[in-house]
């Protein structure tokens, strides 16, 4: 609730402050440095101390990248950098922000080792090769947004994958427990009724349990209960919900963020807590989804 309490106070700083720079045509702002700390840490020492807090200011990376595109009359920089300052940080963290050629056009991160710039690279040597993917035979897989048009994509997807490893390595040991897969959502209303019979018939087909359960994914009530529920047989959760409420900055409000922010980012921190007080040694994929 503090990170959540944070992040909510910064963005709506941050929020009010490009809606006064777009509107207000006498507070002209040509430049604007946006210094967030430790964000984009990538020593693992100091990432596990740090731990989940990490996330609190990272946001204030895409809401540059979109504030860059929507507010051409100011330059924005965004500079993430260590906790911990030393002589060097702060004459690179000078150099970055009094720089009148440069400034306004990157996203850099400046620590003690130098300058490193964010750059568009290819994802391939990131990526899970689809012969690789650790499919689980067993447990419960839940999808949030479970009735939405991505998760049930991605219900199809995971019963492809079950199919593949069963013609590999033959069925499931005699004994072992059903794999489950839960549709999860307010409602339990589905939204596409050709597709879920679909599913069906193919999980009933392969021998796996596809249904619809209630979980409100922006409810950390709501998430516990479930990840109780499910009482430490969790083998993979697709975090698919979330809504959609797309707008310009003037005309972006706070109630629109929130709207956004509860079921997306909010939610996946519910579903990080609960499995950190849960243990869920099946657990072998946590995936999610988010705009570009």
């Amino acid at each position: 609730e503090d990170i959540h309490a944070a992040q909510d106070g910064v963005c709506k700083l941050f929020m009010t402050l490009c809606k006064e720079c777009i509107t207000n045509k006498e507070a002209r702002v040509p430049k604007l440095a946006v210094i967030t700390c430790d964000t984009f840490v990538y020593d693992t020492e100091l990432a596990t101390e740090l731990g989940v807090k990490l996330i609190t200011n990272s946001f204030l990376f895409g809401l540059c990248n979109t504030a860059r595109m929507e507010m051409p009359g100011t330059k924005i920089q965004f500079i993430d950098t260590d906790y911990e300052f030393s002589a060097k940080t702060i004459r690179g963290l000078a150099i970055e922000i009094f720089d009148t050629a440069g400034f306004g056009t990157n996203n850099v991160r400046i620590t003690e080792a130098g300058r490193y710039v964010n750059r568009m690279m290819t994802s391939e040597r990131y990526e899970i090769r689809k012969n690789v993917f650790p499919m689980p035979t067993t447990g419960v897989i839940l999808i949030t947004g479970g009735n939405g048009a991505l998760g049930l994509l991605m219900g199809q997807w995971l019963l492809g994958q079950y199919e593949k490893v069963v013609k590999r390595d033959g069925p499931p040991a005699a004994g072992t427990p059903p794999l489950t897969i839960k549709f999860l959502s307010r409602s339990m209303k589905i939204s596409d009724e050709q597709t879920w019979k679909d599913i069906e018939r193919k999980a009933n087909a392969l021998g796996v349990t596809c249904e619809q359960d209630k979980c409100d994914a922006g409810s950390r009530d709501s998430v516990e209960a479930l990840v109780v529920k499910c009482e430490g047989r969790i083998s993979g959760i697709i975090h698919s919900a979330g809504v959609l409420q797309d707008s310009t900055l003037p005309n972006q409000t706070w109630e629109k963020f929130c709207t956004v922010f509860q079921p997306k980012s909010k939610a996946a921190l519910y579903l990080h807590d609960a499995l950190e007080r849960h243990a869920n040694p099946l657990l072998t994929f946590f995936w999610m989804f988010s705009s570009i």
